[in-house]
């Protein structure tokens, strides 16, 4: 049929691909940090976010250099890094919606909020349904920045504190949120005992940013690990998890980026798990970085954690496609586009990283959802 002959692909294979485009600073948050840094010496802009990114660049060293943040630095982080931070997290936020359709939180929690950079994006992403947002950050500086901003916004109900409170008895939040935060703590010690308040804090999800670095996606990994075994160790193997005594935990299960919650098979390869952001460069960062392309592509790794165990496969044989999906490969790595067929690395639910090569001849349709597949995605066929 006509309507045959313009099908683009599966409706699986739509759905598997993640296609944001470049991220935009919303215009609120660009005209606030504008305003912010107005009266700013710009050269010392200049200077301090060389600093920050010597600072970046310095983490991988033996001795890591941690940067102090006071008014200037702070500044610097606005004009930037605060877009590319922004950039990974809509990302993030992205998969975020697209696995859980019905996940609408109330209360959001930013550990590490720097100038409330996550909060503006789960805004963007949650501004329907989350009626608080509350931000948390060591530096009284980047507080100053966070509430300065804030001002000049139309997000109500945000609270912002210094200190991080391990009480479990406060408060939960539906969504908590750490983004490029557990990398500035000393040592892994420190960052289990802060996973662990987070954990606590987290009513349903927890999202982990962290950079696109072999360090970023070592910290991601521990963080996984760390709270996919705590989370699902009380029970013993073929019990219901459902059976377990009441103030036991329910267990946990990766919402993204992988489908299963094994041990992450990227950990002790050469290569290492992390995804790409396209942004369109706001003019503050592009003056400060003496850019001169106002587009920039952001790495980072990531984990979405959410309470309760992971979805079933369908049996019904009815066909849910953000149900089936959770259970889809994810390409680990640009596939390789060659005359006649495809060849795709995935991250799949067999906890393994395998090779699938889609051949011309398995089908137009999967081929093309092939052709068109891209680092990142979610693909929806097996190999021939």
């Amino acid at each position: 049929s006509a309507e045959e002959s313009f099908q683009r692909g599966t409706p699986e294979g739509e759905f598997g691909r993640n296609r944001i485009g470049a991220v935009v600073l919303p215009n609120e948050l660009s005209t606030a940090i504008d305003e912010v840094l107005h009266d700013k010496d710009k050269q010392l802009l200049r200077v301090d976010a060389i600093r920050i990114f010597d600072s970046l660049r310095s983490t991988s060293a033996v001795q890591p250099y941690y940067l102090q943040y006071g008014m200037r630095e702070t500044w610097g982080y606005l004009a930037a890094r605060m877009p590319t931070t922004y950039a990974s997290i809509c990302f993030v936020f992205q998969e975020l919606c697209k696995r859980l359709p019905d996940f609408k939180p109330i209360n959001a929690l930013d550990f590490g909020t720097g100038p409330g950079t996550a909060i503006w994006a789960a805004r963007e992403y949650f501004g329907k349904s989350v009626k608080r947002y509350h931000g948390v950050d060591i530096s009284d500086s980047m507080l100053t920045a966070a509430e300065a901003l804030i001002e000049k916004s139309t997000i109500p109900n945000v609270t912002f504190e210094r200190y991080f409170s391990y009480n479990p008895k406060e408060g939960k939040s539906d969504l908590v949120i750490s983004a490029f935060s557990l990398s500035e703590l000393p040592n892994d010690g420190i960052r289990q005992s802060t996973l662990e308040a987070l954990w606590n804090k987290t009513a349903d999800v927890l999202v982990l940013v962290e950079r696109g670095t072999p360090e970023g996606f070592r910290i991601i990994s521990f963080a996984r690990q760390h709270l996919l075994s705590r989370a699902n160790k009380v029970y013993e193997p073929g019990v219901s998890q459902k059976s377990g005594r009441e103030g036991q935990s329910t267990g946990a299960h990766v919402v993204a980026p992988c489908p299963h919650d094994g041990v992450c098979p990227m950990v002790n390869s050469s290569t290492w798990c992390h995804y790409s952001q396209r942004l369109q460069r706001p003019r503050v960062l592009m003056k400060t970085k003496h850019a001169k392309t106002n587009i920039e592509d952001v790495h980072f790794s990531y984990v979405v954690l959410r309470k309760g165990p992971r979805p079933e496969m369908q049996s019904t044989g009815t066909k849910d496609i953000v149900k089936d999906a959770y259970h889809w490969p994810r390409l680990v790595r640009a596939p390789l586009k060659r005359g006649g067929h495809v060849v795709m690395d995935l991250c799949s639910s067999s906890k393994f990283i395998e090779r699938m090569i889609i051949p011309k001849s398995q089908g137009k349709l999967e081929y093309r959802d092939a052709r068109k597949a891209s680092w990142g995605d979610i693909f929806p066929h097996c190999s021939k």
